[in-house]
């Protein structure tokens, strides 16, 4: 862990990267806001100094006089005349706009005037706000709009057409309550008498009967014969060796490996069901419990979760999920809770307690000895100082280092 100072608002965090700078995202951002606005007002400044332009926040402001009453005030828009809506108003004559008007009838100025009325559903007279309300109650509307409703759906249900002798695909497929691809299907293989008008394709209506009458009668036949005998299953490989269910693994492998059933439906493996029971194969199930346990290292004993790993380290989670694909702590999970090898964290923390004191950074080692970071790349590969690659990042020994520098200074 390293403790740092905000660059944008001054306050001490910690992080697992050192070459954070900044808190938050919201700091960075304004960090960046703020820079950007610096060059722009060196820009504004030598355009025109006499537009009082000033840094605040982060923000650029100027400094105006009011068109309308004189007033000095401060602003963040470089076009800005006014410094209130009033001044803003009488400046470009929107007093005299109807909605601004207090002269006014007052349901134009928002007080609403009364009217008396009559429900349109049970004829009580009441006192309204609005001209359009028709009902003294929500519960009169709701009753309104359900009687008008159902009399609306019933009067609007059409009459059922009366069949051509001459359908299009459409007309048969809603006369015979099907899809259209079936109707194309039987088509094709010859049910109906077929007729081609103008590229239209018409069907008789004498056949579609025909096509309905004889699948029918089919139909009926199957129905009155003897009904086929179950063929009876045989569970072969419920008594066999070669075949092992899920409550038999985890009786085998449940020490080993408790989250196995867990595991066995996730995975990919091949399984035959009977009796909605999965059966797999006992060799492909060995394989996949030897490659699991290889993974969840047997011989580490001591294991960290999440949590304990933010408690004994003052972390956040993300910084812990971070840490442990970093450095790629040893790893197992058991159900949905993943374990990190306590020893390994343990070691890692220690030796990166002695790298903060006898180590630093390329970046801050550069700027110790005033030189680029390549130059100093050079200086420690030719004079064998030592350093250490953390995560892709060089650290080099700091006593080597004062050294190096006394001696050059000297």
């Amino acid at each position: 862990m390293f403790q740092k100072t905000c660059k944008q608002c001054g306050t001490v965090f910690k992080t697992t990267r050192y070459p954070t700078v900044f808190c938050s995202q919201s700091c960075y951002f304004k960090f960046k806001r703020a820079e950007a606005n610096k060059k722009r007002l060196e820009q504004i400044q030598t355009y025109d100094k006499s537009l009082g332009a000033f840094l605040k926040d982060g923000y650029i402001y100027f400094h105006k006089t009011c068109a309308n009453c004189g007033r000095e005030y401060i602003t963040r828009f470089i076009n800005g005349k006014y410094c209130c809506t009033k001044c803003h108003d009488a400046g470009t004559n929107l007093s005299r706009h109807p909605r601004r008007n207090k002269t006014l009838p007052s349901v134009l100025r928002g007080v609403y005037m009364k009217f008396t009325r009559e429900c349109k559903m049970c004829g009580k007279r009441f006192v309204a706000q609005k001209v359009n309300t028709r009902f003294c109650s929500s519960d009169c509307a709701r009753r309104y709009r359900m009687t008008f409703h159902v009399k609306t759906s019933v009067d609007s249900i059409p009459e059922p057409k009366k069949p051509k002798d001459l359908m299009r695909i459409a007309d048969v497929a809603e006369y015979m309550s099907m899809s259209r691809t079936s109707v194309y299907r039987a088509m094709w293989k010859g049910a109906f008498e077929v007729t081609e008008v103008g590229g239209v394709v018409l069907i008789k209506k004498s056949s579609v009967d025909a096509y309905i009458s004889k699948n029918s009668e089919s139909r009926k036949r199957i129905m009155e014969q003897e009904p086929a005998q179950e063929i009876s299953v045989n569970p072969v490989i419920s008594n066999s060796l070669e075949y092992i269910t899920i409550s038999e693994s985890l009786k085998l492998y449940g020490n080993e490996l408790p989250s196995l059933p867990f595991l066995l439906r996730k995975s990919n493996l091949p399984f035959e069901r009977f009796r909605n029971i999965r059966f797999y194969k006992r060799k492909d199930v060995d394989a996949f419990v030897r490659k699991r346990v290889r993974q969840n290292h047997p011989e580490i004993k001591e294991w960290y979760t999440v949590e304990e790993i933010m408690r004994a380290y003052d972390m956040e989670r993300r910084s812990v999920y971070n840490f442990v694909f970093s450095y790629k702590i040893p790893k197992k999970k058991v159900y949905r809770t993943a374990y990190y090898s306590k020893k390994h964290v343990d070691e890692i923390f220690r030796d990166r307690r002695d790298l903060d004191v006898n180590y630093v950074p390329a970046q801050d080692a550069a700027d110790m000895a005033g030189l680029e970071l390549g130059r100093l790349y050079k200086v420690v590969k030719r004079l064998d100082i030592p350093s250490r690659n953390v995560c892709g990042r060089l650290w080099i020994a700091r006593k080597e280092l004062e050294d190096f520098i006394k001696l050059n200074k000297v």
